[in-house]
């Protein structure tokens, strides 16, 4: 990657004599919940790591690639087949044997020796997850992939996730197969490619989620592990549009409302607002069907590329970089009361890889998460008068990181201004990334200055089309915010209710009474054209309501009852199978004291 020499961005000892474009205001007096969470988890970047973890044990240059992009998890592909016994006998797992094939496999062998990565996950500040697969063929259904007994192979797994917590006894994250939507249709006890499939997914992965809490409560099962995301694809042939909602995902949540801890899906090639519409969606769902908030976890985000475009800068930054930040920025960022973590896939695969088998030379994409590094901790306010520059701050013991995308084709001049609940600072440390001549990405050369103002930095920037960057600024004590703004969401009473010509849909949304709240109605849409004309009414009160995927729309607290009715109907006919509303929700948000904040593993929303 080119670093660009020039000072490509500035900011100014005192405000430029041009008026800015963007005015970007970071509080961090003042921390930012959703739901119940307060923080940004590291998490939320972790990476899955199917392939390329030998090379972080073996080589110290690429663990040292590794470090700093401080990831909070990875995902390993468990298969129990690789170390199970060569005939049906679970007493092996207890013998000696067990666990040095667990630790003494070859680094490049047929099969990872796991016993030797988890120390160094530990060692790099991250825990790990388990991917189960892969029974043993003794245990493996003629044709399929799959278990046979599924009695049996939930004491194999059980027994397997033993040997894993024998080397690490704080093992939390175990997820139940990989992409079942995918083959399961294929098995010969499955009567159709839907419901019937899901079912038997649901009997295998309750049973053995109940025999491995058995042996270990604390230990946090998730499933189904979808291969996109709980409501996709818009079309396919044979099926209705948004089928996999119906044939998985409310199948999933039902039959797993009592054994399984966090719902698991991959996110490949969908845009950020399809991305928040399907989260919000699952969550809605899970609420009504299981009656509590359940966790989220993407164990695979990326954009792919054909072939031809594996080497080309220009194709990497435009159709994996920048799409990608936008999954983070946009889709996650602003979900992590409902979303438990995120993980880049993968860290080295042919077409998905953060790091090619040289740690000199990092995938470009590598360079994102090292920008996002330090966007960790104790969420606080960063409001941006422009939709198209993102603004994300956050307070990690004596730091406050503060990170600007400017998500537009124009430079954009910022009014910048930072609030610190210190009396001295000092920085900021600055990482930049952007776009050079050649429409690549290039980390940009930084010369920042700012005014000082006691506890405050104020000065103007200029930043780059698409360009990123972060400030981090070292406070002289570690500080906790004093104030919050917290927002609450209360979701409607159904999910999924495609719109069709004369036949409106109706929710019904319960929300309490709270003094001072600002409310927004947000409404989730499935497949629009953007040409629709919609019509909407909250208790009879027409409502400006837009044909795009997510929106939110400002609404009159005191005018909210106990129990609100929402109607969403078509103005016009239109020719449209896919054109769904996802969800629809009451968000409240109000000022109150800050709580203290808690350790990261204690974080709501992380334990399940």
């Amino acid at each position: 990657m080119k670093t660009l020499a020039a000072a490509v961005l500035l900011l100014a000892a005192s405000h430029t004599t041009a008026r800015a474009d963007v005015t970007v205001t970071v509080d961090a007096h003042t921390n930012v919940v959703l739901g119940g969470q307060r923080e940004i988890t590291s998490s939320m970047f972790g990476i899955t790591a199917f392939g390329g973890f030998p090379s972080v044990v073996a080589d110290e240059d690429y663990r040292a690639r590794v470090a700093p992009l401080r990831p909070g998890c990875f995902r390993f592909g468990g298969s129990v087949a690789w170390f199970a016994p060569k005939e049906d006998d679970l007493s092996w797992y207890d013998t000696p044997e067990a666990k040095s094939a667990f630790e003494t496999t070859l680094l490049f062998g047929a099969r990872y020796p796991f016993g030797r990565f988890l120390p160094v996950v530990r060692n790099l500040g991250a825990e790990p997850m388990v991917s189960l697969g892969g029974p043993p063929p003794y245990l493996t259904q003629e044709g399929t992939s799959n278990p046979s007994d599924f009695d049996r192979w939930a004491q194999y797994c059980a027994a397997y996730v033993g040997l894993w917590k024998a080397f690490d006894p704080q093992l939390r994250l175990v997820q139940l197969w990989n992409e079942p939507n995918a083959s399961w249709y294929k098995d010969p006890r499955a009567s159709d490619k839907g419901t019937s499939a899901a079912d038997l997914h649901v009997q295998m992965a309750n049973k053995v989620a109940q025999a491995i809490k058995a042996r270990f409560p604390d230990i946090q099962v998730g499933g189904p592990v979808l291969c996109w995301p709980p409501a996709w694809p818009p079309a396919q042939t044979g099926q209705r549009p948004w089928y996999t909602f119906d044939t998985w995902t409310r199948p999933w949540l039902l039959g797993t409302k009592d054994t399984v801890d966090f719902f698991d899906f991959h996110v490949y090639d969908v845009s950020s607002e399809d991305f928040a519409v399907q989260t919000e969606m699952v969550y809605n769902e899970a609420l009504l069907t299981q009656g509590r908030e359940l966790p989220i976890w993407i164990t695979e985000s990326s954009y792919n590329l054909n072939d031809d475009e594996l080497g080309d800068p220009k194709a990497i930054w435009r159709k994996r970089m920048l799409p990608y930040e936008r999954l983070l920025l946009r889709g996650m960022l602003p979900q992590t009361d409902k979303l438990a973590g995120n993980l880049y896939h993968d860290l080295h695969a042919k077409h998905h890889t953060l790091l090619p088998g040289d740690a000199a030379q990092p995938d470009p994409a590598y360079w994102l998460l090292w920008i996002l590094r330090d966007l960790r901790g104790t969420r606080v306010v960063a409001d941006s008068s422009d939709p198209d520059l993102l603004a994300y701050a956050t307070m990690e013991e004596d730091r406050v990181t503060v990170v600007l995308f400017n998500d537009s084709e124009a430079e954009k001049a910022l009014d910048l201004g930072v609030s610190m609940p210190t009396g001295y600072w000092t920085g900021p440390h600055c990482r930049s990334i952007g776009q050079d001549a050649q429409g690549a990405c290039a980390r940009l050369a930084l010369t920042p200055e700012l005014q000082r103002n006691g506890g405050n930095a104020n000065g103007a920037l200029k930043l780059p089309a698409f360009a990123t960057v972060s400030l981090d600024f070292r406070m002289q004590n570690f500080a906790q915010p004093s104030s919050a703004r917290v927002t609450r969401e209360y979701f409607g009473d159904k999910t999924l209710q495609f719109l069709k010509p004369a036949e409106p849909v109706t929710f019904r949304l319960k929300t309490p009474s709270v003094a001072g709240a600002k409310a927004w109605l947000r409404i989730g849409l499935l497949g629009p054209d953007e040409t629709e004309s919609l019509r909407a009414q909250l208790n009879g009160a027409a409502l400006e309501l837009r044909p795009t995927a997510l929106q939110d729309l400002p609404l009159d607290a005191a005018t909210l009852k106990p129990e609100n009715t929402l109607e969403i109907k078509l103005a016009q006919p239109v020719d449209n199978s896919k054109l769904a509303v996802g969800f629809a929700s009451i968000v409240l948000e109000t000022t109150e004291p800050a709580r203290p904040s808690t350790p990261e593993s204690e974080s709501p929303n992380r334990q399940g």
